[in-house]
C-alpha cells in the first residue's frame, strides 16, 4: 500500500510518550536522554522525575 492509499483509507497510530505534567509543573522542561528515558530538565541540573524529586539524572 502507498503513502496516498494509507491517508485516503486511514490509519491508526499508537504512542507511548513520557508523563511531563509533573516535570512542567515543578518548572523543569521535559525531555529524554539517549537511551530514550524520560529527564526533566531543571535549572540545577536534569532530574528523573521532576525538579524536587532529589534524585539526580546522571549521565
Amino acid at each position: 500500500m502507498d503513502c496516498i492509499e494509507l491517508l485516503k483509507n486511514g490509519f491508526s497510530l499508537e504512542w507511548t510518550g513520557i508523563n511531563c505534567v509533573e516535570c512542567q509543573l515543578s518548572i523543569g522542561r521535559c525531555g529524554s536522554d539517549e537511551n530514550n528515558d524520560a529527564v526533566c530538565f531543571c535549572p540545577d541540573r536534569p532530574h528523573t522525575k521532576h525538579c524536587k524529586d532529589g534524585e539526580a539524572k546522571n549521565d
